[in-house]
């Protein structure tokens, strides 16, 4: 039997208490491994892995990164995966976010894992316009999981960024044959019939993200107010161009009541950082 003071016995403990789930439990007992061992990456990993499935996502951050600091040899993949997921979503620092991505890439023995990381990094290159690159990140990772409804979302927002919302429309469709209560799917099915300026089907699939976003288990708690802005910033958009100034003001309002400051910034950082890749 392991002896009390083995961080491996807290780690053990803590990971069979986040599958119960009894998250405030496996906090301590991941802390009581640090206690014994303060370099302990898998116990950070723990940490961070239980703040996320709470919806912290600012100590989740904390805790991996923590964990990237002790990983000196880049061996422990999840770790990469995490951080490359989160700092989609935070855009505090692209440069960091696109090496954790690409080190994610090469977690061999989780080729789902890889695959979110190709996707992350094709949706931050559509994002500043290098498409060809997303292109070939995107066929690595459908090498991976030709089935992962992401991808298609991930290749729809592509090819509206293309301007060819006909085949976006056909890959929108696809991901929600696969995940019908995928909130995001709808929202870019939404986005590609915006573009085809069929905007009562829009808003309709628009609505369908909406009502979906709460019971969503493929969206962590933290990632919920995010999608619910792009929902709100999209029927603002569709309001814009059929030129109702009040509805679209009103959905801007909606939005911006969730943005955090750091969310404030996201264009002029991808701007100032994603340029410089190129």
């Amino acid at each position: 039997m392991l002896a009390p003071e083995n961080p491996e016995v807290y780690i053990a403990e803590g990971y069979a208490y986040e599958i119960q789930p009894s998250f405030d439990t496996a906090l301590v007992s991941y802390n009581k491994a640090i206690e014994i061992d303060a370099s302990n990456v898998s116990a950070y990993v723990g940490l961070g892995h239980t703040y996320s499935l709470m919806g912290d996502m600012d100590a989740a951050w904390d805790n991996f990164q923590k964990a990237a600091e002790l990983d000196t040899e880049n061996k422990i993949g999840k770790i990469y995966t995490n951080l490359c997921r989160m700092g989609a979503s935070r855009f505090t620092d692209l440069e960091d976010t696109f090496t954790n991505c690409e080190l994610a890439t090469d977690e061999s023995n989780n080729p789902a894992a890889r695959s979110e990381a190709y996707q992350i990094l094709a949706m931050f290159d559509t994002a500043i316009g290098a498409y060809e690159r997303a292109e070939s990140y995107l066929s690595e990772a459908e090498l991976l999981t030709p089935l992962d409804p992401n991808l298609y979302v991930t290749h729809a927002r592509l090819q509206v960024a293309q301007n060819n919302p006909e085949a976006a429309e056909t890959t929108a469709r696809r991901a929600i044959e696969l995940a019908p209560t995928k909130a995001v799917a709808h929202l870019t099915l939404s986005y590609a019939l915006k573009h085809l300026e069929r905007y009562d089907e829009a808003t309709q699939a628009n609505e369908t993200a909406l009502s979906l976003v709460d019971n969503d288990v493929s969206l962590l708690a933290g990632n919920k107010d995010q999608t619910r802005k792009n929902i709100y910033y999209n029927y603002a958009d569709i309001y814009r161009l059929l030129g109702d100034v009040e509805n679209e003001q009103k959905y801007v309002n909606m939005a911006e009541a969730l943005m955090t400051p750091e969310e404030k910034e996201r264009m002029e950082i991808l701007e100032g950082q994603g340029t410089a890749r190129e």
